[in-house]
């Protein structure tokens, strides 16, 4: 597993949409307008703090729940976010530069990542996330704009999006509101197949006042940091034969409707001094996951302190840590990570697909 990918998805809640539209009226604005204005404006950032939740559902039957409080400064260069399961279970992230911390309540260790030069993969999160797939169902999915709807007592574009007739995509319907003033998105339910995943703004201010020292990491005495230094890896892209050569084995291939889309390697240095190497798959077009291989380590494939929950993986013992959506397994000589990134994926799926080659 690639530690920039494992921050990118624990990492802080990141990228906050803003502008000021130049209509009088919602019913002025069309879809298309406004989804190119959140697009557009990604890189501005309101300092602001939230609190949200977000549900998801499988037929209906609510899964899981996690809490979110927000705070992130007007630069995007500091930022916190507590993250509380329905167990209780608190992680918190602080971004602070170019440095990310995560904690796990009760954990011993923290992890603490610097990524100088590699800014723009820093922050993403849910609402990073719900962009992102915004810009890839432009091409497949129509925008309908519904309306003015108030959300916390605040005005928002409600957005409705559709697939198109005969247009394959991963991604089913859509709903998104869109704050007026602030440009965030404070609600979005997005229903593909018998899953459905609703995120909701229980409370946002904007330019909010907080103590001085909010951003600083304060963690229990007795718990250790393990620092990772990105800054000196450096990834290219290769062949599949190259990756062959690279890791002395043939590595197991996810077979249709799982499509290849590129293969890199990631020569690490320091304690690690390894090669990984990265498969990125996509399914209907749509990133769907990332295989990381490398020469086995040895020692336990699951970390109980880190939170991995044991688990069997082509018969053999394996591991599966939730807050990120990753398998690990050795075989053949070699340690597999799958890190899901598509939201409707599950572990379940891709346990079964695996089982099968």
């Amino acid at each position: 597993m690639k530690h920039k990918d494992l921050f990118s998805i624990i990492g802080l809640a990141g990228l906050i949409i803003t502008g000021v539209v130049g209509c009088s009226s919602t019913e002025a604005v069309t879809p298309d307008k406004i989804v190119d204005k959140l697009l557009a404006d990604a890189e501005k950032s309101p300092a602001f703090y939230a609190e949200y939740k977000m549900d998801e559902y499988n037929e209906d039957k609510l899964q899981t729940s996690t809490k979110f409080k927000e705070w992130r400064d007007s630069t995007n260069t500091n930022a916190k976010v507590e993250a509380t399961d329905s167990t209780g279970k608190k992680n918190t992230t602080w971004k602070t530069g170019t440095k990310l911390l995560s904690y796990e309540e009760g954990a011993p260790t923290a992890m603490e990542v610097s990524f100088e030069g590699e800014e723009t993969i820093l922050g993403i999160n849910q609402r990073e996330s719900l962009m992102k797939m915004i810009g890839q169902i432009q091409k497949t999915h129509d925008f309908q704009n519904i309306g003015t709807e108030q959300i916390l007592g605040r005005n928002t574009h409600h957005l409705l999006a559709k697939p198109k007739q005969n247009q394959k995509s991963i991604f089913g319907e859509m709903e998104l509101w869109v704050d007026h003033e602030s440009w965030i998105p404070t609600k979005f339910i997005l229903q593909t197949g018998n899953t459905k995943s609703i995120v909701e703004y229980t409370k946002l201010e904007i330019s909010p006042k907080w103590p001085a020292d909010l951003f600083e990491a304060k963690l229990p005495a007795n718990v250790t940091i393990q620092k990772i230094d990105s800054s000196t890896n450096q990834e290219k892209i290769i062949t599949p034969a190259e990756a062959e050569k690279i890791l002395g084995k043939k590595v197991l291939a996810l077979p249709k409707p799982y499509q290849l889309e590129k293969v890199t390697a990631l020569e690490l240095k320091g304690e690690l001094n390894r090669t990984e190497v990265s498969y990125t798959y996509l399914k209907d077009g749509v990133p769907a996951l990332t295989l990381t291989v490398f020469p086995s380590p040895g020692g336990p494939i699951a970390d109980i302190d880190l939170g991995e929950e044991k688990i069997t993986v082509r018969g053999k013992e394996g591991s599966y840590m939730e807050v990120i959506k990753n398998i690990n397994w050795d075989e053949d000589g070699l340690r597999y990570g799958i890190m899901i990134t598509h939201p409707d994926l599950k572990k379940e799926e891709i346990l079964k697909v695996l089982a099968d080659i």
